[in-house]
């Protein structure tokens, strides 16, 4: 585009007050002069985001895409489906310093709900008890409700929305009804497809902070930067620019507190509309577009364009997304693409309550699952699950306290969840069973128990840990060393592995050397076969309670050819056969992991 320069900037940012100031270090290319006279070009004049100006603006976008937007008006959308409680904000005696709990199969709501995305950080929320629910006509006093459902409640009813969905209001957070939890989290893809408007405190860390901030009216401007360049001819001597900020939306809502929790992931992924109260201005996301106040119209597309490809698509409409999950229409490696995106962006997301891992992601598997048409098995799909198997921990921590999915699902542990490539030459494992039991009637929710069964070639092995002052280094060591049962010499190799957990001393495994419970499965080769190929191992302890039942703790990979044919090579029919498993057939070994 012509008279448009990218300048590359660094920059210090200066607090004064409420007044966010940058000062920029300009380096011009050494083929140019350039000179630099900026001014602030801003029609904004409200020092705060809860000003009647914005509220103006926020109307404004949500009467727009209401009356025009058709992919945010689908019939899903725009349904008279409720969640089975509400708060009501106008209540019949008009004080507007309470809200009133209503049991919408009761007392059916007259139009519209919104609802709310939150963090609860470490200061827990006023939450709706037993007691609370059982209390006819119960009402929550404004002044007992924490500044962020304050301020949520304030701006649904200056966008004219009179019901407002709140999860710890809305839901029975203690007490012995732990049921009501599990079936109200189980509706949740729902509760949010079905709102009107998703109200977001995406700048504030926890309840209390509130949605609503000061501002310096002239930052939500556009700098106008005036540039001279010896190659450039006009008549003032120098271009006139605007600067914009590629990373506007990065910075202000993937870098955003509340866009480390993991149950805000669904509630943007499944909401049609969400209004973003963000440091110093406010943002909107439909299935159309993204707005904000300092380009009200149309978000640039470089804006757009430097953000991860889940994330741009999410800013689309979500029948599109639809149609690209949809494996008959692009084939099957595009709906995997996806899925792996979506856990990758998810899983080292924060959850308040660790064991929500699962139930936090529920709603995007409901909504993706008759598109990808198939059975959902712990945060995997059962087309293929020999692929979905093969994920590793970037950041490992330690194991979760308590149990919440089994070993081999990604969903049992917690750090950025990886996977092992697309272009699979072979897959060397087999699964022969699964077997799930559920909290409740929902095979997307909570697991608790049960197994796999998988078939493959087993092989003995040891982990050797190096320290360093990063941390522990984890090798798996293979060879004739270590063949079963025997005590038998010979050279010795080692490949780099990746735990699922964090071990933070070099000799955790060494009761398991001694009772020789360590264990790997050569999984898939990976790659071109003009590239060479990756070998992908899974990793598998026996469990103390029982000689035949293992549960997986990592992987391990290797390129180098000699080191695969070690790992590829069979042991002697006797070695094999002496190997713990359920069944030895044809030289394979049938495995439960649990």
């Amino acid at each position: 585009m012509p008279n448009t320069f990218s300048l590359a900037i660094r920059y210090n940012p200066v607090f004064v007050g409420y007044d966010k100031w940058n000062m920029f270090i300009l380096e011009p290319d050494e083929s140019c002069t350039l000179s630099l006279d900026s001014d602030v070009q801003s029609s904004f004049t409200s020092d705060r985001t809860s000003s009647a100006e914005s509220m103006q603006t926020a109307a404004k976008w949500l009467q727009e895409c209401a009356s025009s937007h058709q992919s945010c008006n689908t019939s899903e959308g725009g349904s008279t489906w409720y969640p089975t409680r509400l708060l009501h904000l106008a209540d019949p005696i008009e004080d507007k310093n309470y809200i009133r709990l209503i049991r919408t199969a009761r007392e059916p709501p007259i139009g519209p709900y919104a609802t709310s995305s939150h963090c609860w950080g470490n200061n827990m929320p006023l939450k709706l008890t037993q007691a609370m629910e059982s209390e006819s006509n119960f009402c929550f006093p404004l002044a007992d409700l924490p500044k962020t459902f304050q301020e949520a409640i304030e701006v649904s009813r200056q966008l004219g929305i009179l019901y407002l969905w709140i999860d710890s209001l809305c839901i029975i957070q203690s007490g012995d009804d732990r049921q009501d939890w599990y079936r109200e989290a189980s509706s949740m893809d729902m509760v949010y497809t079905n709102s009107h408007c998703n109200i977001s405190a995406t700048d504030a860390e926890d309840s209390t902070k509130g949605l609503f901030r000061h501002r310096a009216p002239l930052y939500i401007g556009r700098p106008r930067v005036k540039v001279n360049l010896d190659d450039v001819q006009s008549d003032t001597g120098h271009v006139e620019c605007l600067m914009t900020d590629y990373l506007l939306r990065t910075h202000v809502l993937l870098h955003s507190p509340l866009d480390k929790r993991g149950w805000v992931f669904q509630e943007r992924f499944l909401a049609p509309r969400v209004l973003h109260f963000c440091q110093d201005q406010l943002f909107w996301e439909c299935r159309e577009h993204t707005v904000c106040e300092t380009f009200p119209q149309e978000l640039p597309l470089v804006c757009l364009y430097y953000t991860s490809a889940f994330l741009k698509s999410e800013a689309k409409n979500r029948q599109r997304i639809a149609q690209q999950l949809d494996g008959n229409s692009i084939g099957e490696t595009n709906w995997e693409d996806l899925w792996t995106t979506l856990v990758r962006t998810y899983s080292p997301r924060n959850l308040s309550v660790p064991g929500d891992k699962l139930v936090a992601l529920s709603g995007v598997a409901k909504h993706v699952m008759p598109y990808i048409k198939d059975a959902y098995v712990a945060g995997m799909w059962c087309r293929n699950l020999e692929k979905f198997l093969m994920w590793h921990v970037t950041g490992p921590k330690p194991r979760p306290p308590s149990y919440r999915a089994p070993s081999w699902s990604w969903a049992s542990v917690d750090g950025l969840i990886q996977y092992t490539g697309r272009a699979t030459q072979e897959i060397l494992i087999h699964t022969e069973d699964v077997v799930l039991h559920y909290a409740i009637e929902d095979i997307t929710g909570a697991v608790t128990g049960r197994w796999l069964d998988l078939r493959g070639c087993l092989k003995p092995m040891r982990l050797q840990g190096v320290k360093h002052d990063e941390g522990i280094s984890w090798y798996m060591v293979f060879g004739s060393t270590i063949v079963y049962k025997q005590n038998v010499k010979g050279p010795e190799q080692r490949i780099h592995a990746s735990l699922d957990t964090l071990y933070d001393d070099e000799v955790a495994f060494d009761d398991d050397h001694t009772q020789e419970r360590l264990f790997f499965m050569p999984g898939r080769l990976v790659g071109k076969s003009d590239e060479g190929t990756i070998l992908w191992c899974l990793l598998f302890r026996l469990t103390e309670s029982n000689d035949d039942v293992f549960e997986r703790i990592g992987v391990a990979r290797c390129s180098a050819d000699d080191k695969k044919e070690m790992l590829l090579a069979e042991l002697d029919e006797g070695t094999r056969a002496r190997l713990p498993c359920m069944r030895y057939e044809n030289g394979l070994h049938t495995i439960r992991i649990v």
